[in-house]
């Protein structure tokens, strides 16, 4: 998470740098493509070289990647393979389909072990080249763009030593963290979306609820490890575990090369780890505060809140894929083969409610306390200013102001309801002010706002 730049800034940086910008359709509200809260860019010409456990089961492959940029400052990577130049093996789909997922863990870097892969592409100039799963090219196309964002030449050897490991991402971006261009070190993956086309319905296979769970992963014999969101359809099957995605469909239309077929499945999977991304984000933040017993600061608690805000928003999406991600939130909360989106949801909110609840908790004792501290400087200060206004008006000496209440009763009582009114108007003054806030700064500062009437 990076707050540096705006979404028109960075998508123009990352355009200069190579990167193609791609419209949003129609998948978010006006409002977000109007106000470009979300951008999202697009590299070509990613390799992939892929060699399984099986001399056989060798792949190579051009794809593209997709970066979404979003205003509350996270990046959503997406590395898209399409069956256009794909060079794979012949054996049926679910061989080499598993050994491709494979991807999703990290491989071993030495070329002589099996499965291995290698990585290439041109970003900012540089070429890198990269071996291991796909969380490797992540972190290495992750640290070059940061250094795009940053208006700093690439190093394809720096970006590739920061990438040849899991521990050296994550020293790297601590690193970043130390120097303040970094928020949060760890990345969040969703994990795979595939698409699985048939041409006829003739050719394919009956019963994707059979075979899916077999390629989503393992699980106890007759366990359904993943939801059919599009149950309802009858016409699609699209399976969605906690980390992976998988649509099955058949129909004779083909997608333009080297897109994919749905994209607004595939634009979903996008927006689930984005929401994911950023609640994870804060998940470990106050996981690690607890367990390690550290202070937190108000200010830190309010971004936390307005983060969450902004990423819990359901109106963020259009119409239609509105209604898609319900439709996945009712799968989802009535399937109990997985930890979910909306579990993760309601995890952060309790853990938020925890230290805002102390808080307030503290802050109510804190304005007891002051209040009768002021109440006492207040009577003290004000008798004498009190004393020193009867004597002015009325004109009396020291000695007279001693008779001053029985000798004008209704004038004393005007006094001191007029005091009471001055004090009840600052009292007054303070709590309507202490109600308004501004968004707190990216580096977690918060501002007080002063509401001030427009000039007439």
């Amino acid at each position: 998470m990076s707050r540096a730049k705006a979404v028109p800034d960075m998508a123009g940086l990352l355009g200069a740098a190579g990167f193609r910008e791609c419209p949003l359709d129609y998948f978010y509200d006006a409002q977000v493509t109007r106000r470009r809260h979300a951008a999202r860019v697009a590299l070509d010409e990613v390799r992939l070289s892929l060699l399984g456990d099986d001399e056989q089961d060798r792949f190579i492959a051009a794809g593209s990647l997709h970066v979404l940029l979003w205003s509350v400052g996270f990046m959503v990577l997406r590395l898209t393979f399409t069956d256009t130049g794909m060079q794979r093996p012949c054996d049926g789909f679910r061989r080499w389909f598993k050994v491709m997922h494979g991807l999703e863990h990290d491989f071993p870097v030495d070329p002589a072990a099996r499965p291995c892969s290698m990585w290439a592409a041109e970003i900012g100039g540089a070429q890198i080249a990269i071996r291991g799963g796909v969380r490797r090219f992540f972190d290495a196309a992750g640290g070059a763009m940061h250094e795009i964002l940053h208006e700093r030449r690439v190093q394809g050897t720096a970006v590739t030593a920061w990438a040849a490991s899991g521990d050296a991402a994550m020293d790297h971006a601590e690193d970043l963290i130390r120097r303040g261009e970094l928020r949060y070190p760890q990345p969040v993956t969703f994990g795979s979306h595939s698409e699985l086309i048939w041409r006829s319905r003739q050719t394919l296979p009956r019963d994707p609820d059979a075979w899916i769970p077999e390629l989503i992963g393992s699980g106890a014999e007759g366990e359904l490890i993943a939801t059919n969101v599009d149950e309802p359809l009858n016409r699609k099957w699209w399976y969605i575990s906690e980390f992976q995605s998988i649509l099955v469909d058949a129909t004779e239309e083909r997608a333009p090369d080297g897109e994919v077929f749905d994209t607004t499945r595939a634009e979903m999977i996008e927006y689930i780890a984005y929401r994911r991304a950023g609640l994870m984000a804060i998940q470990r933040e106050t996981s690690s505060i607890t367990a390690e017993r550290q202070s937190v600061k108000g200010a830190r608690v309010a971004d936390w809140m307005w983060l969450m805000s902004a990423l819990t928003n359901d109106y963020v999406l259009g119409g239609w894929s509105g209604t898609m991600f319900a439709r996945v939130r009712h799968k989802f909360l009535n399937f109990e083969g997985v930890r979910n989106l909306f579990g993760l949801e309601a995890q952060v909110e309790n853990n938020i409610q925890a230290f805002q609840g102390r808080l307030d908790a503290e802050s109510d004792r804190i304005g007891v306390i002051t209040g009768v501290l002021f109440g006492i400087v207040a009577a003290t200060a004000l008798v004498p200013l009190g004393e020193l206004f009867v004597i002015f008006v009325f004109r009396l000496g020291k000695k007279a102001y001693a008779n001053f209440p029985d000798q004008y009763p209704l004038a004393f009582t005007g006094v001191v309801v007029g005091m009471l009114a001055v004090v009840g108007l600052i009292t007054w003054q303070m709590l309507r002010h202490a109600n308004s806030l501004r968004p707190p700064k990216a580096d977690g500062v918060p501002r007080l706002r002063w509401r001030r009437k427009p000039a007439k």
